[in-house]
């Protein structure tokens, strides 16, 4: 409307602008972009075909890496929608989209207060969209049994939490302030897995306050939690200075920031913060134990059932001759290999890999041969072509693809190179152990 930027309410820079009451604003449009078309089944780690929405908006704390209460409000926040639009929101979509089979309320703290989650679930029954499935961005802090109770009432399966480190030197660091509370944290993943209702948790490494020692209490409690089923699935990452949190300034004014292309701001893959006594390897190192830990919890908790499951999946496929593609985490793939190398017994298995699991695969004695790719995602239009030529001159009968999408999807790069090398069978290994040919 050529309005002058700094007249702006909102607009970057302008801070301390007064919040609107978002229970007057519209539901999003979903004409021109339907937010259906993102409901993809296995995305972001959904297990149906759920929409995004939002219950509320706003965290009451103001943790030092965090955008919400630093850069969105500027202050601690929390506003809850009126429970009845948010009902009506929710069957305005399925009546609109009846393949929808979920909601998955992606804000910063979904159960903040007992009376609001207490109504939603009511309102939920009585309207009778209980048949959905939900999952929710929550926090254990405020959680009790009451609120899970009455959450697996109505549908709620997966409840996603922020634990971020089980050291209380870093959660002074980063200011959790009550968030943190290891005794109520154990009571609550003990409540939840008794109640049927699925933890999926959030874990930093390498944040403000953190040591290779205090770091590894959290990677201990990743293995122990996921081992003892308390956590179903999870994400760790690098503690990553968004630019504008106290993070960032500290780190910043420390001289602690020591990548500076945006690129590689990206908590899945990098450091880029250093610190004298634990630097940027040694982080990136134990970002990988974390993720190890993970697969070795998982590996306790779901590895018999799977290589089971494997092992009668196989009798349906001939196999002489294999080659497999490290495309998922390392429990899957210990699973399979337990199954397939009394199936193949003295017949060849190998494996395409990144570099970073190079000395895992190694110390295998159940892999014949590694071939190494160090392109990221496997990627048909960048693949190298002498690789390329290497595993179609093999002559392998069956290729293997370990996808963790319900479906299958998201893979076609990883097909297609398998499918270019001439290997007539493509199996995809899914996390149950289920096997479909492609």
């Amino acid at each position: 409307k050529g309005k002058a930027i700094a007249t702006i309410p909102g607009f970057d820079g302008n801070r301390n602008t007064k919040l609107v009451d978002f229970n007057k604003l519209p539901w999003p449009e979903d004409n021109d972009v339907s937010r259906y078309k993102y409901a993809l089944q296995g995305e972001p780690n959904c297990e149906y075909r759920e929409i995004q929405a939002y219950a509320s908006r706003g965290c009451v704390y103001r943790c030092n890496f965090c955008a919400a209460a630093n850069l969105y409000y500027n202050k601690p926040n929390w506003r809850p929608r009126d429970v009845q639009d948010i009902v009506n929101e929710i069957i305005y979509l399925k009546n609109k989209y009846p393949e929808m089979q979920g909601i998955f309320f992606d804000e910063e703290w979904h159960n903040y207060r007992k009376d609001f989650i207490l109504e939603l679930c009511k309102k939920i029954k009585e309207n009778k969209i209980d048949n959905l499935h939900y999952n929710a961005m929550c926090g254990y802090s405020t959680m009790n049994k009451e609120m899970l109770e009455a959450m697996k009432d109505a549908g709620y399966y997966k409840l996603r939490i922020g634990i971020e480190t089980l050291s209380d030197k870093i959660a002074d660091a980063m200011n959790l302030g009550g968030k943190f509370n290891q005794e109520r944290l154990y009571k609550v993943l003990e409540m939840a897995k008794n109640i049927g209702l699925k933890i999926y948790a959030t874990f930093t490494i390498g944040g403000r306050g953190a040591t290779r020692d205090e770091d590894n209490k959290t990677a201990e409690f990743i293995r122990e939690s996921v081992a003892r089923g308390w956590i179903c699935d999870l994400q760790v990452s690098i503690a990553t200075p968004q630019p504008g949190t106290p993070f960032y300034k500290w780190a910043q004014d420390n001289g602690y920031i020591i990548r500076t292309e945006w690129s590689q701001f990206d908590g899945g893959n990098y450091a880029v913060v250093s610190y004298p006594d634990y630097q940027r390897e040694e982080i990136e190192a134990m970002f990988r134990i974390a993720l190890f830990k993970y697969d070795g919890g998982r590996y306790e908790r779901d590895g018999r059932y799977i290589k089971n499951r494997v092992l009668n999946e196989l009798k349906r496929y001939t196999i002489n001759k294999a080659i497999c593609f490290r495309t998922n985490r390392m429990w899957h793939i210990w699973s399979f290999l337990d199954a397939i190398c009394e199936v193949l017994k003295d017949k060849r298995i190998d494996f395409i890999i990144q570099p970073a699991v190079k000395e895992i695969f190694e110390k295998d004695k159940r892999i014949n041969r590694i071939y190494i790719y160090d392109k990221g995602f496997f990627n048909r239009d960048i693949f190298p072509e002498e690789l390329f030529n290497t595993i179609k001159y093999q002559s392998y009968d069956t290729a293997i693809i370990f996808v963790n999408h319900p479906e299958g999807k998201g893979y076609d790069n990883v097909y297609n190179i398998a499918k270019d090398s001439a290997i007539p069978q493509i199996l995809y290994i899914f996390p149950d152990g289920g096997i479909k040919k492609k």
